[in-house]
């Protein structure tokens, strides 16, 4: 089933989050996922329903993925908590119950014109019936004519079921279930208005799980709890129950060489180190073991897609986490991994961690293959604010007072760690934070990475050097695994040996599995 809203902030992260862990409680297998590009709700989904979320992106990843990238998260290994080898782990016993949680408004997509990439147009993909939640604070009967027209808007989609959400009586729940009698669509509960289990937010949206779970965790159960009290879970499971079963092979990442870009071009750097030639592509050094990749985690940057890593994992790599607040590089790294998150609001701490600021530095310097996307650039700049940190780049970012939010198209505009110049890529960005100076005339030994279009955008973005690349845009290495292969293609070619011998950016600590 998926869990709409009449527009974003109805609640719906509420309603799909508190479904997850009441079902969980009840000891169903539930399997989360979320529409559209997000980071963060996939992380309340987690802890409700103690398994990775996975998004379901028609845009990024196109129409034909939306169902395999389904049925593999509806076989989610229970334990699928890490970045290591139980990302390669065997699929535990299928889900008792999906549930997807929607984007925006049910009918809001990339454009006004069609609702491609909307929580409707998933729906129809996979054939999921919808339950909406409306906010019903400050309205009475006019919700009558608000359900009207959206059951009646798509007859391609089976609105299912409603829940009423900051329901503010048992009066005004009446006014409301009356309003929408005669609509055939059935009222599954009401929600009252309750700050106990309202999440903390900031500038780009909720605050991340991995900054306060336990606090998260605590009201997740007050909110399960409120759930059961207030809505019909048999009738929301028979509505799940309804969907007819969808036939498809679950999405796996494919072999490292099916979609490697070939290539006899150098990876632009001052070494002129040259990319393996094509009998020697792997995610594996020459003696055979895996090539180790450092992921950035920790508090700061929890921003990645599962998938990612597990293009990375599948290619043979061995991914090692380490937390940017506290930590140092795991040893014998041949590439680095950062994805996106709020080094704005950890400034501070980050840059207490001046060894690690200095191992990064090194690494970038001395060649190792360096990936960033949104926050990671951030990170890798000279400052955020003022506050110090890496110093891989010559400028500086700040908050900015509008959000830059949005799919978009990038071209290549370099040779870089994940695409060849003219290279396309889709993703996103999502960000306040802006760059000091403009990129492509900070320095001229230092390329542009992306020229990214999409709806009101087209601008410059991103910093390449040597092995390392960088920029605002978020990519789905579902939909094109080519720039994860690249990046390990990069990496083997990197001064792995040197760094194995203690030449370059370490640590004292073998680091965890990530």
């Amino acid at each position: 089933m998926i869990i709409a809203g009449v527009s974003s902030g109805a609640g719906k992260t509420t309603v799909a989050a508190g479904l997850m862990t009441a079902f969980s409680r009840l000891g169903r297998r539930v399997a989360p996922f979320k529409v559209g590009p997000d980071f963060i709700d996939p992380g309340y989904h987690r802890l409700a329903a103690g398994c990775v979320s996975r998004n379901l992106d028609a845009w990024m990843c196109g129409d034909e993925l939306v169902r395999p990238l389904f049925l593999r998260g509806a076989r989610t290994p229970r334990n699928m908590f890490g970045m290591g080898a139980d990302l390669l782990g065997q699929p535990s016993a299928p889900a008792d119950l999906a549930i997807v949680e929607g984007v925006m408004g049910l009918f809001d997509g990339v454009s006004g014109s069609d609702d491609r990439a909307s929580t409707a147009h998933v729906a129809r993909l996979l054939q999921a019936p919808i339950i909406l939640v409306v906010d019903a604070k400050a309205t009475g009967r006019s919700v009558g004519a608000l359900v009207h027209g959206y059951r009646t808007w798509d007859p391609r989609v089976e609105l299912a079921g409603l829940i009423f959400n900051r329901v503010g009586s048992s009066h005004h729940a009446e006014i409301l279930c009356d309003a929408v009698r005669g609509s055939g669509v059935p009222v599954l509960g009401c929600l009252p208005r309750a700050d106990a289990f309202v999440f903390r937010d900031r500038h780009l949206g909720l605050v991340p799980v991995v900054e306060d779970p336990q606090g998260v965790q605590a009201r997740l159960e007050i909110l399960a709890t409120q759930i059961a009290d207030c809505l019909d879970l048999g009738l929301v499971e028979s509505i799940a129950r309804s969907a007819p079963p969808l036939a498809g092979v679950p999405w796996a990442p494919p072999s490292f060489t099916s979609s490697l870009e070939r290539t006899e071009a150098e990876v632009s750097e001052p070494s002129g180190v040259t990319e393996p030639e094509a009998s020697e592509l792997s995610g594996k050094t020459p003696d055979g073991a895996p090539l180790r990749i450092g992921v950035a985690g920790g508090p700061v940057f929890s921003f990645l897609y599962p998938e990612n890593l597990e293009v990375l994992a599948a290619a043979g790599a061995e991914l090692v986490s380490f937390d940017a607040l506290t930590e140092t590089l795991p040893e014998g790294i041949s590439g680095l991994y950062f994805g996106g998150g709020f080094p704005e609001v950890h400034a501070g701490a980050l840059s207490a961690n001046g060894a690690l600021r200095r191992e990064v530095r090194a690494a970038v310097h001395f060649g190792v293959a360096v990936y960033a996307e949104c926050g990671g650039m951030l990170y890798l700049s000279r400052a955020i604010d003022g506050v110090p940190m890496v110093g891989a780049f010559p400028f500086d970012v700040h908050m900015g007072d509008r959000l830059h939010l949005g799919y978009a198209e990038g071209t290549a505009l370099t040779d870089s760690p994940v695409a060849l110049q003219g290279k396309l890529c889709r993703g996103h960005v999502f960000h306040y934070t802006a760059v000091a100076e403009t990129i492509g005339s900070i320095a001229p030994t230092w390329s542009p990475m992306w020229h990214l279009k999409g709806r009101r955008l087209d601008e410059i973005d991103g910093v390449v050097v040597g092995r390392t690349g960088a920029s605002y845009l978020h990519m789905h290495w579902a939909g094109d695994p080519s720039p994860a292969h690249r990046f390990l293609a990069v990496a083997a070619a990197g001064p792995r040996r040197r760094a194995e011998r203690g030449a370059g950016p370490r640590a004292g600590r073998e680091g965890k599995p990530a």
